[in-house]
């Protein structure tokens, strides 16, 4: 059996993005392409706001102190539910926490990075890594390149 098209209800599609990025290198080889595209998809979002209990615990993760201090359960207790339900809803939604803080983490690194004025441990720090190798590490399997060599091809 063959899965259904997907169908749009608009006469144009288009995909936004701000004429920024086109100022900025390359910074993907054939070699880390097929990484890179996988997550891609985390890197387009829509100009409204989401109101899904992903979109939700996104929002609190970006503007919490230290993402490492809140976890499920607090979500769970922030909402007056279980830890259970919560991932239920995530499932349904086609996520989970992990994957929100994960993406959350490579957001704010890609942002801290552009940025001059704070060092690659204090990022690492920021993001609950507990050491900049961790770091490192986390962000070069994010995006195929070291946080140092995009901080180089970003700023300069």
């Amino acid at each position: 059996m063959r899965s259904p098209r997907p169908s749009f209800i608009r006469s144009i599609n288009s995909v936004v993005f701000n004429n920024r990025f086109l100022d900025l290198p390359v910074l993907q080889t054939p070699e880390n392409t097929p990484a890179f595209i996988k997550i891609l998809p985390y890197f387009m979002t829509l100009s409204r706001v989401d109101d899904s209990l992903s979109g939700k615990i996104r929002r609190m993760l970006q503007s919490a102190e230290n993402i490492d201090a809140l976890s499920l359960k607090n979500f769970a207790d922030l909402l007056n539910t279980s830890q259970d339900t919560v991932r239920r809803h995530l499932n349904k939604e086609g996520s989970s926490y992990t994957e929100i803080k994960e993406s959350v983490r490579r957001d704010m690194a890609v942002y801290h990075l552009q940025r001059k004025d704070t060092s690659i441990g204090e990022i690492a720090y920021l993001l609950g890594f507990s050491e900049p190798s961790a770091f490192n590490r986390a962000f070069k399997n994010w995006t195929g390149a070291t946080p140092g060599d995009y901080r180089r091809a970003t700023v300069e």
